[in-house]
């Protein structure tokens, strides 16, 4: 099925590469007027059929940042219309959505590597939120790009484990709020991995906020990291569907609650700019 499917779409690119484009308009509402922009699903698939949706952000935006909704005007005529059509989740979240391919093509092993790698950059991310981009936002240029560099120093080498660890004792802690706070913590991250120290369960079930403390338990318990390691190491294990899908269902879950539930969907530039203050 999936190759006659890559066939059909080669032969209709082949069909329409030497023609005229079509230009047309993507009417998905009339009130208000709103279209998609040049990168969402719709417009690719125009493109294989030999048309160009006529608006383009790139030349008429100037602006390739990602757009939840933005209402704009047509520079022809000046009449309002509404785009929308970017899919903006951070990094972790897409990371566990284009796991999903996966499994129709039955890589289970591809799956639980993708999973993995979703929680360790979950887990950078939200310590740069806290550590930087949340305390940061009233401190000079210069003092937020230290911080980070040495943020930056201390982790790079941690694997999933003290990267978890780390995680958990932040969330579970009090808030970050100054700039010398944030430099303070940063300063007290071992060296070594190995010296990072686990959070005491105690520590996590006296979180105050009840969703918030069955979410850091149930990260706390996870083992999507000795999973993803069978497999990549001289196991070289090979998982069944049920439990890839358990472990996908699991990091959807947590990943996509804790970020809900902690507030850190947003780039370095929503925190800075104030964006929670909006």
């Amino acid at each position: 099925r999936a190759r006659d499917y890559r066939q059909k779409l080669m032969r209709l690119r082949a069909d329409h590469a030497n023609a005229p484009v079509l230009r047309v308009f993507v009417q998905i509402w009339a009130s208000p007027l709103m279209t998609v922009n040049d990168r969402h699903l719709i417009a690719d698939a125009l493109r294989t059929c030999g048309a160009r949706n006529v608006f383009n952000r790139q030349s008429d935006l100037k602006n390739l940042r990602p757009i939840a909704h933005a209402s704009v005007a047509c520079e022809s005529c000046k009449a309002p219309f509404d785009i929308n059509g970017d899919v903006i989740n951070p990094a972790h979240e897409m990371l566990l959505l284009d796991c999903r391919p996966f499994f129709d093509g039955k890589q289970y092993m591809q799956a639980v590597l993708g999973i993995a790698q979703a929680y360790e950059v979950f887990f950078d991310h939200f310590l740069h939120v806290q550590l930087a981009y949340r305390p940061g936002r009233n401190a000079t240029p210069d003092e937020l790009n230290a911080l980070i560099e040495q943020l930056h120093t201390k982790v790079e080498r941690f694997t999933f484990e003290p990267m978890r660890r780390l995680f958990l004792r932040l969330a579970a802690g009090p808030e970050i709020s100054t700039i010398e706070d944030a430099t303070s913590w940063v300063s007290a991250i071992p060296d070594r991995s190995g010296a990072v120290q686990p959070v005491p369960r105690a520590e996590l079930e006296a979180v105050a906020d009840e969703q918030v403390r069955d979410l850091l338990v149930g990260m706390a318990d996870t083992t999507i990291n000795v999973l993803r390691n069978k497999i990549v190491h001289k196991d070289a294990y090979r998982p069944t569907r049920e439990e890839s899908w358990a472990a996908h269902e699991e990091g959807s879950r947590l990943l996509f609650g804790l970020t809900a539930a902690l507030g850190v969907a947003g780039s370095a530039e929503y925190y800075i700019n104030g964006g929670e203050d909006e």
